[in-house]
């Protein structure tokens, strides 16, 4: 028996695990930013607003990590949708900021009343997540296709980037993210190119800057079901069957509704889309994650860092005016590069084909009918065609 004062040695162990967990969840979390500022200039939005957005994106789903996992002992990770905020950049052409936020808010309410009953399954099965993929692959490929655009111009930085990046692939293990030595490469090479226009302000107390939400029906039409799916369908409904298949009992419609609670009162600050992190719930969750009565301690690590990520929005919402925004804008693309992989796998693996495949064109087009975007039509041809085409198929996924 451990005499008063020691540490125990398995709790020791789990401790050091915990904290060799949420390393490289936090390291990728930081690194986000970059995708969250590309969003914030698609969007047009300003230094004060992108504080609020990063502050929100980052507190929201922090507090609700740390109340859930208290409460539950079970690790749930929420977090911020990647793809939603993609998406949301997508439509920054086609719908104006306070659009945007009145929209997420009905998609929060939306989600809540899913959650209330328990119809998060039936949506799954509604809107067969290929499509859903195909739309995501349409949004996620001009950020990454920029990349390779802008090596034109800045051949130096953005290639030195991509070296950076692959490099990091080759040597790191796969716990760590490559994006990290490319962020350090590029910001290396564009300091000694002359390319960093000083430094950030100093650390201050992030402002909210605040903005009214308007409620327009083409922005409610155009980004509340892909929210609505998104939320549930890649990012609840996976990380609650990868929890169930490690013996935890995720509480199903708690989740679902706190998701949509968090993204209609988070979106009163910012656009935060709030989820369960389905891709980084395996390394939490999962066996490599320690014994399974201690593995939601990496939890609680990771959500006071969101919090605490969230304290330095004042210096990161003006990168933009320090660093290249070409460099930036190729990180978040790198970033975004997994994304695109599963997508496309998602698009051509089957059984649906032509409908996904069909959604994806459409999201990277320039349709626009009726006020609405390509990424509205995009949903709506995919779903039409496999229908339509593909009905066998449609029962067989569902």
């Amino acid at each position: 028996m451990a005499s008063e004062g020691m540490v125990a040695p398995g709790n020791a162990r789990s401790a050091l695990i915990a904290l060799n967990t949420s390393i490289p969840v936090m390291i990728f979390s930081v690194t986000r930013l970059s995708i969250v500022i590309a969003a914030a200039t698609a969007m047009g939005l300003n230094p004060a607003q992108t504080t609020a957005l990063i502050v929100g994106l980052y507190v929201v789903p922090g507090v609700l990590t740390l109340v859930l996992t208290a409460i539950y002992r079970q690790p749930f990770m929420m977090g911020w949708s990647t793809p939603v905020i993609i998406f949301l950049a997508s439509v920054g052409a086609q719908a104006t900021y306070p659009e945007i936020l009145g929209a997420m808010i009905v998609a929060g309410i939306v989600v809540t009343a899913i959650g209330v009953f328990g119809l998060s399954s039936r949506l799954a099965s509604l809107v067969p997540a290929p499509i859903i993929f195909g739309l995501l692959a349409g949004m996620v490929l001009p950020f990454i296709v920029r990349i390779f655009n802008d090596v034109g111009a800045h051949p130096v930085m953005i290639g030195g980037l991509v070296i950076g990046f692959l490099v990091g692939r080759r040597l790191l293990e796969p716990r760590i993210p490559a994006i990290v030595v490319a962020l350090v490469v590029g910001l290396l090479i564009a300091g000694f190119t002359g390319n960093i226009n000083g430094a950030p302000g100093g650390w201050s107390f992030p402002e909210l800057t605040l903005i009214a939400p308007s409620f327009s029906t083409s922005a409610i039409l155009m980004i509340v079901p892909v929210v609505v799916v998104v939320i549930l369908a890649q990012g609840n409904l996976p990380s609650i069957v990868y929890l169930e298949s490690q013996d935890y009992r995720p509480p199903k419609r708690v989740l679902d509704i706190v998701s949509g609670v968090g993204t209609s009162i988070g979106s009163l600050i910012g656009a935060v889309p709030v989820s369960m992190g389905s891709m980084v719930m395996p390394l939490f969750a999962g066996p490599d994650a320690g014994p399974r009565a201690t593995r939601h301690w990496a939890v609680y690590v990771v959500g006071f860092g969101l919090i605490m990520v969230a304290l330095l929005a004042s210096i990161a919402a003006h990168l933009p005016s320090v660093v290249p925004i070409s460099l930036l804008l190729a990180v978040a693309g790198l970033a975004l590069l997994p994304v695109l992989g599963q997508a496309l796998t998602a698009v051509t693996s089957g059984p649906l084909r032509l409908g996904p495949l069909l959604a994806f064109v459409v999201a990277v087009s320039e349709l626009t009918l009726f006020g609405l975007g390509p990424l509205f039509w995009a949903l709506v041809t995919g779903m039409g065609v496999s229908l339509l085409l593909e009905s066998n198929e449609l029962r067989q996924l569902r």
